[in-house]
């Protein structure tokens, strides 16, 4: 079996974090996108439970066998092994970008995310949950810091400002919008017999590559 190059940088990021933690940098400063996804997980959580009527249990716990290893996002129930119902939460960023997400192919890399997940925990049901929730409050703020310096005027009373701040608060406030049209979910099939296989083979290859690649490694320029 032939990695692809998709799969070696994947492996290559693996190798970095577990042999002397570090990560990339390029992500890691992407914080305009994620940031808001982690400061706002709990209103999301919170909105979904409210739609759905059920109190869904943010996930603390790192579940793994000896393939696969990951932290669920959310799940029914108090146990993540006894649960029936495992959520992956996706907090989008803006209006239009929510609206995209309902016309995106889902990439796959989602798709056996949590089919993995299913896996791990025996849960029958899983999705992912696109939910469009309030930006926080310091976000709003220092987006009208930028927008005050981008303009470069006298003061924050300046009535041109104020109109911009008032189009950028309505666009990062989403109250306005029923609940219902403020979630997406994308239902995830378990996994089959056949991808199961595959993917357990798949995990045997890549561990191989490593093995091989760290031997390489080790003996760089000696």
């Amino acid at each position: 079996m032939i990695l692809s190059d998709t799969a070696i940088e994947y492996l290559m990021e693996a190798y970095a974090y577990k042999a002397y933690g570090k990560q990339s940098i390029n992500k890691e400063l992407d914080v305009q996108y994620t940031a808001k996804g982690k400061m706002v997980e709990e209103e999301s959580i919170i909105l979904l439970s409210q739609l759905d009527k059920t109190l869904y249990t943010k996930n603390e716990e790192r579940v793994e066998n000896d393939f696969l290893s990951g932290e669920p996002d959310v799940h029914n129930g108090e146990n993540i092994m006894n649960c029936t119902k495992i959520i992956d939460i996706k907090s989008v960023w803006d209006y239009p970008g929510f609206l995209r997400k309902m016309n995106q192919k889902l990439d796959a890399g989602y798709d056996y995310q949590l089919k993995g997940y299913m896996d791990l925990t025996g849960a029958q049901e899983a999705e992912i949950a696109y939910c469009l929730v309030n930006t926080p409050d310091t976000m709003v703020n220092d987006f009208k810091r930028r927008l005050l310096y981008k303009m470069n005027v006298a003061t924050e009373e300046n009535p041109e400002y104020l109109i911009q701040c008032a189009k950028l608060e309505h666009s990062m406030y989403f109250d306005d919008i029923e609940i219902h049209k403020r979630i997406f979910k994308v239902p995830i099939e378990p996994l089959t017999q056949d991808q199961r296989q595959a993917m357990y083979d798949r995990i045997k290859v890549c561990r191989e590559w490593l093995e091989t690649f760290h031997q390489e490694y080790q003996n760089l320029n000696k």
